[in-house]
């Protein structure tokens, strides 16, 4: 049974008010490696001790001392790749932990070791399976409208257009407060290899310098007029970023963006609009549009070929 935190449940309503708005690639940055599939850490397994309810069912949350004080009974949930465990909230949890999983697998609370990108719609967190394109929701009523990144720890990190980036709980699909950047028009994340966090923001990539009082450290500026459409991706040692013109039903382009040069390349259109999500899963680039339609992308020239589509609007994704 998933759960998620009530109290965080009217921040989320908020969140989803606040909307979304030649280069030499033979030498990769140092750090960036977009395919790597290996996993070396546990993920965090601390809990809130918040009240809670049930998404699915709405049940009450043990807030009776009767309840809240009763034994936490957790049966094993015949997932080899989670920890079983009762945190302060006295209800089960079922961890997961990547480093249990082959490599070029993650761990899935709902189904175990699988191959899969993280996926938010207008109101689900999804695993998607790659590269089937086959969904299982992870969280119902997850109002968000940003992207998301995976780090190599297994941490899930959410990105709020206004500039907030979260910590999402991957066994239940709740958020926990991370940094506020204060930067307006962010729509792009993810994670490289080393744990450097890149966000995409109207028409500028940054790296996130976590511990110092500035936080962004300006990469690239996007050429223009183009601008960042929705979501950014670390593949091959570079950084790829979907981007578009203006507010038309114009096509997205894909615009290739060296780290270490801070310089930027348009590669070719797409073919398809609002492409609001990229995840990177080994040599293959997946996108994901506001239509419900799961594509891959050549790396080489932005082209997109169809996977199969879904009746949802895709804001965000990630893998590794």
């Amino acid at each position: 049974m998933r759960w998620i935190a009530f109290s965080l449940s009217c921040a989320l309503l908020v969140a989803a008010c606040w909307g979304r708005s030649g280069l030499d690639i033979s030498a990769p940055a140092e750090g960036l490696d977009a395919g790597d599939a290996s996993v070396d850490a546990v993920v965090d397994a601390s809990f809130d001790d918040v009240a809670t309810f049930d998404v699915a069912t709405q049940d009450a949350s043990p807030a009776d001392a009767s309840v809240r004080d009763a034994p936490c009974v957790c049966d094993d949930d015949g997932i080899a790749c989670t920890h079983d465990i009762c945190p302060q909230n006295h209800f089960c949890e079922h961890v997961p932990d990547d480093s249990l999983c082959p490599p070029g697998l993650r761990c899935s609370s709902l189904v175990g070791c699988d191959a899969f990108a993280y996926v938010t719609t207008t109101k689900d967190l999804l695993e998607v399976q790659l590269p089937s394109g086959a969904s299982r929701t992870l969280a119902n009523g997850f109002l968000f409208f940003g992207d998301l990144g995976l780090a190599p720890d297994g941490t899930l990190y959410a990105a709020y257009s206004l500039g907030q980036l979260e910590k999402v709980d991957r066994a239940r699909g709740s958020i926990s407060p991370f940094v506020d950047l204060g930067l307006p028009e962010l729509t792009g994340l993810d994670v490289a290899s080393d744990g450097t966090i890149y966000v995409s923001a109207s028409s500028t990539v940054y790296r996130v310098a976590l511990g110092t009082p500035g936080l962004l450290v300006h990469v690239a500026d996007l050429p223009p007029p183009w601008k960042s459409s929705g979501d950014l991706a670390v593949f091959g040692g570079q950084i790829l970023v979907s981007v578009k013109q203006g507010l038309g039903d114009t096509s997205d382009a894909l615009v290739l963006v060296n780290p270490i040069a801070g310089t930027s390349l348009v590669l070719g259109t797409i073919g398809y609009r609002c492409v609001y999500g990229l995840a990177a899963f080994g040599p293959t680039l997946f996108g994901f549009t506001c239509e419900g339609r799961v594509i891959t992308i050549d790396a080489r020239t932005g082209t997109g070929t169809p996977v199969t589509s879904m009746p949802v609007s895709f804001t965000g994704a990630t893998a590794r």
